[in-house]
């Protein structure tokens, strides 16, 4: 997979996460101020200069380039030429609005590096490219597997690309099933998610809030952080159906391909639970991913006024 990106979009706050996740891929806190350059597409020499000087104290240097969609044809002829021949120890980033799909050079440009449109990154594309991905690599995954692993990530398409990458090797190239996903992707966000609802629960808006402010403090994003809320109402969903079926814990976990501690753990928690207050929080729950990808409000308040609806339900 190449290691440069265009990012095509018009949502500046999605946009902006994306970036932050890619950057954050290649380059930790210390090294951004010394490996990370930022430029508009009039720019050009600079751009070349930073894309050609190698990393200080690092393994990449990452070069972001923004509204190329109004570069000059010299520009565009630049870059293609660059990404023909790109530099191993270069990460080039570019982010354009939607009206670059209207140049001439747009094809050629993304045959060259990883799109992320943020305007296709929905359920089924996402799962598309997964299979795509995983059949180029001669891999196969289960399809519990493949929904909680975007259940957990909630559509980021660096955080699944990088996932998928560990999973691969994790599974040690057999088939990779749910059991994969749950130890390596699932494990600390369990707990994370737990907490969370415990606080909850118990009407803790100051433990609450702390756990939130760890969450970013490990360069967790918004989209993950709803994902991995989300994850969990929607498997409190299945777990009150199954009880309401008359399931027990050794046939829930069956069902749901968990192995039983979780599933036992997650019973424990059905008092706590009404299926009408789990309605209520899909609902609200959908409002947030509404309002994120719009970008009506800065993320993480979102996820902010989510969790104080939460408490007051």
């Amino acid at each position: 997979m190449s290691q440069n990106y265009l990012i095509l979009g018009n949502n500046n706050i999605l946009i902006k996460e994306q970036v932050n996740n890619i950057v954050d891929k290649f380059l930790s806190k210390e090294d951004k101020s010394l490996n990370y350059s930022k430029f508009l597409p009039d720019n050009i020499n600079n751009i070349f200069n930073s894309l050609k000087t190698m990393p200080f104290i690092a393994e990449k240097r990452v070069v972001l380039v923004e509204n190329i969609q109004t570069g000059d044809d010299d520009f565009f002829k630049s870059i293609l030429s660059y990404l023909n021949g790109f530099l191993d120890s270069s990460v080039l980033i570019l982010v354009a609005d939607v009206t670059l799909k209207k140049n001439k050079h747009y094809i050629d440009l993304t045959k060259k590096v990883e799109l992320i449109n943020i305007s296709d990154l929905n359920l089924y594309n996402i799962k598309k490219w997964i299979e795509s991905f995983l059949e180029k690599n001669n891999i196969k995954i289960e399809k519990k597997a493949l929904d909680l692993l975007i259940e957990l990530k909630d559509l980021n398409f660096i955080d699944i690309v990088s996932e998928l990458e560990k999973l691969i090797c994790f599974a040690n190239k057999e088939e990779i099933k749910i059991k994969h996903v749950e130890q390596l992707v699932g494990s600390n966000i369990k707990e994370d998610v737990f907490k969370l609802i415990d606080a909850i629960n118990a009407k803790n808006t100051i433990k609450l809030f702390n756990i939130i402010s760890n969450l970013y403090a490990q360069k967790k994003q918004s989209y993950e952080i709803l994902g991995y809320i989300a994850w969990y109402v929607k498997t409190m969903q299945k777990i009150i159906m199954f009880y309401n079926q008359g399931f027990n814990v050794h046939k829930t976990a069956k069902a749901l391909g968990y192995s039983f501690a979780y599933t036992k753990r997650l019973f424990d928690q059905l008092k706590q639970h009404s299926s009408k207050k789990i309605k209520q929080w899909v609902i609200l729950l959908l409002e947030a991913d509404k309002e994120m990808k719009k970008g009506i409000k800065e993320s993480r308040l979102i996820i902010e006024l989510l969790l104080i609806r939460f408490l007051v339900e």
